[in-house]
């Protein structure tokens, strides 16, 4: 919550009057309390950000939550060297973030036939969860493993790495799952028996395909790894190749045992030929979702599609967006999340940077639609990561580049003190024995560097947010996975990224990572905060639930036999780790404050964000402006002009949208000025008087903004 300071100078005749304000400020307090959900009763929890080091450059790609309070991690370590391999790693921390153990998985091939071939492996962990018995497993991706036959048919890419741990660390199995084509893990969700499921994107065709589209699979094993059964879909996975888009949120076990996946399948679109626009040739690629039962058999199949703002005539089914992440609501539905297709909100502007926003989509058990909403931030949504929390909320992490973003003051400020912040010179960095191979980036004179940090979301089960917060305020952080906590917060993997550099190849720079662990609290913050975490406020958020529409559709799943299993033994040594404090640990018991939010429409949002031109060109733009601003700002009270085109129009963007009743009081308004009118359509008036013809358009197709054009 927000602290309120007022300075008060106090004299002798002034403490009984203080005594009887400070009663009164208490009983507001209260009240603010409950107009922001305070609970009242506390929350025992903890809060801490930490880093984990093992070799130069690591990773935490994914995390679990195990039976005794702590969390396992997996990623990636690897040491300085341009073009040098990956180990993957396996680490076990309590609930206080500090290591129990920790284990490198390295791989190796056994190729004859060249000997210049490499022979270490390529290993990093993707996902990881602990099973029923206490053991765990981790998938993640390879090449190593491979030999003379494999080599000459050109198997370069990945395969799928299985390996499984008890519960103090020592390895007891290890297996590839092995195709001609690069192969992805998905998530490992654990049976109550020691069985678990795996599912992957599979591609159809070698790496060196031109274009290879990967194919969901979900295989079931049990315990000792032995293949039970598996179900090849022809759902393609979302950019399963781009290392910012993971996609273990794409696949779900219900309450019930039942298994959720979501993708997109292309079908034909009979607008795509005729128009330029991306978004409409891309507009086939349906969002779909899958029920099937504990066995794999279907139980229903969905497509998740849009109604077109501006273009509501559009044939053949339109994309809503990309959908690549699902969880179970409270009441057994279902709540998809993804990001909205531009053009489902009326499509973007040239000269308006376009924000995407993270989207909710939300259906019951049997797959009936129930409504959709979207939250934006007032900056691109490019990615994010999501995961149920304990309260039945949802918490999203998003990285976002704060150079970009217009309402991020902590960078501007972290930018002014680096410039203003004493420099040493190259011979007094020697003299101190700095190795200036090493030294620190200068954020301040290189723009081609921007500082990242993470964004986390909370919001309730009906996709009304909670608290925003930005984290890693001063510092380069990422985050690649999230959980919910059982004192209903939640904790982020992901990796630090330092300021040191430790090789320059080919004008790339390539700086110390770090693993990194945060724990949030039920409000979002951890501990202290150490001044890496602070509120975000510009939140932007709308219902669109008469945009979307929600259809049956039919899938190909078969069985699938294609993937050969593999036993293998890499070599598996236990890890020396380095852990850095970067905010220590706090147990506390905490209120549940939760932020009262007035979100912004996305018009206000796109109004705040706009910049205002300076003048007007001398002549008839003054003379129009003078006539039509008045009357635009009585209407809608916030305008800024935008554009004055040539000369002979002019633009101006509004703080909320368009109605019909806003057409006609213009209409009415220019009427009392002379003008009689030409024409009324229902986005344009044309207005005439002796010496003068006004065309005005509005958008009321636009659902992202409120724009006025006048021409004359």
């Amino acid at each position: 919550m927000p602290k309120f300071s007022l300075p008060i100078k106090f004299t002798v005749s002034a403490v009984l009057v203080c005594l009887i304000i400070l009663v009164g400020v208490a009983q507001a307090a209260s009240t603010v309390k409950n107009k922001t959900e305070c609970t009242g009763s506390k929350v025992q929890s903890s809060g801490f950000i930490k880093s984990y080091n093992f070799k130069d450059s690591n990773i935490a790609n994914g995390l679990s939550l195990t039976s005794d309070g702590g969390y396992v991690l997996t990623g990636g370590a690897i040491i300085n060297k341009y073009m040098s391999d990956d180990d993957a790693f396996i680490m076990k921390v309590n609930s206080e973030g500090k290591k129990q153990w920790a284990n490198l998985i390295q791989t190796k091939n056994d190729i004859t036939i060249d000997p210049l071939a490499d022979k270490a492996g390529n290993d990093r962990g993707h996902t990881i969860t602990q099973l029923s018995d206490g053991s765990y497993i981790l998938a993640g991706e390879t090449n190593g493993f491979l030999n003379d036959e494999l080599f000459e048919k050109q198997e370069f890419s990945g395969d799928i790495l299985l390996s499984k741990f008890d519960a103090s660390g020592k390895n007891i199995w290890t297996e590839t799952l092995m195709g001609m084509s690069l192969d992805i893990p998905v998530n490992i969700i654990p049976n109550s028996d020691g069985s678990f499921f795996l599912s992957a994107a599979v591609a159809e065709v070698g790496y060196e395909g031109a274009d290879f589209r990967h194919h969901f699979v979900i295989w079931k094993f049990d315990s000792s790894g032995k293949k039970l059964w598996a179900k090849k879909t022809n759902l393609l996975s979302w950019d399963p190749i781009i290392s910012s888009t993971k996609l273990n949120q794409s696949f779900l076990k219900d309450s019930d045992g039942n298994l959720l996946l979501t993708g997109m399948i292309p079908v034909p679109n009979e607008n795509a030929e005729r128009n330029d626009d991306a978004a409409v040739k891309n507009a086939n690629n349906l969002a779909v979702i899958v029920k099937l039962d504990g066995n794999g058999k279907t139980i229903w199949i969905k497509s998740l599609e849009g109604i077109p703002a501006r273009n509501k005539n559009e044939k053949g089914s339109v994309r809503a967006g990309s959908f690549y992440a699902i969880e179970q609501t409270e009441d057994k539905g279902y709540a998809i999340f993804g990001l909205l297709n531009p053009i489902i909100a009326g499509g973007p502007r040239a000269k308006v940077a376009d924000p995407e926003y993270i989207t909710a989509i939300k259906l019951d058990k049997d797959g009936n639609y129930k409504w959709t909403k979207t939250v934006g931030i007032g900056a691109p949504f490019t990615g994010f990561f999501s995961a149920k929390t304990k309260d039945n909320g949802f918490v999203f992490i998003k990285n976002y580049n704060a150079w970009n973003n217009k309402a991020d003051e902590d960078y501007n400020n972290y930018v002014k003190k680096q410039k203003t912040a004493p420099k040493k010179s190259q011979e007094e960095e020697l003299a101190a024995g700095v190795d200036v191979e090493k030294q620190t980036i200068d954020f301040t004179e290189k723009a081609d560097v921007k500082l990242n940090k993470i964004m986390a979301i909370k919001t309730d089960g009906d996709f009304n947010v909670q608290w925003a917060k930005k984290i890693g305020v001063g510092k380069e952080f990422l985050g690649f996975d999230v959980k919910g906590t059982a004192d209903k917060g939640a904790v982020i993997a992901g990796l630090q990224r330092n300021s040191t550099v430790r090789e320059v190849t080919n004008g790339q720079t390539f700086t110390y990572d770090d693993a990194l662990l945060i724990k949030l609290d039920v409000n979002g913050n951890a501990g202290t905060n150490c001044g890496l975490i602070s509120d975000y406020s510009a939140i932007s958020a709308e219902d669109i639930s008469s945009y979307i529409k929600v259809a049956d559709f039919t899938l190909e799943i078969k069985n699938d036999n294609e993937l050969t299993t593999n036993k293998q033994n890499p070599n598996i040594s236990q890890a020396d780790t380095k852990t850095k404090n970067l905010c220590a640990l706090k147990n506390y018991k905490t209120p549940i404050c939760l932020q009262e939010f007035q979100p912004n429409t996305w018009a206000e949002l796109n109004f705040e964000n706009t910049k205002e031109i300076d003048s007007l060109a001398k002549g008839k733009s003054e003379e129009v402006n003078d006539e039509i601003l008045p009357i635009l700002k009585r209407v809608f009270k916030n305008v800024k002009v935008i554009d004055n085109i040539g000369g002979f129009s002019m633009e101006y963007t509004l703080s909320r949208l368009v109605t019909q009743k806003d057409i006609d009081a213009v209409q009415k308004e220019l009427e009392a000025l002379g003008y009689t009118t030409y024409e009324k359509d229902t986005d344009q008036l044309i207005m005439k008087k002796i010496g003068r013809m006004l065309v005005v358009g509005f958008s009321t197709n636009d659902r992202l903004r409120g724009i006025i054009t006048v021409s004359f």
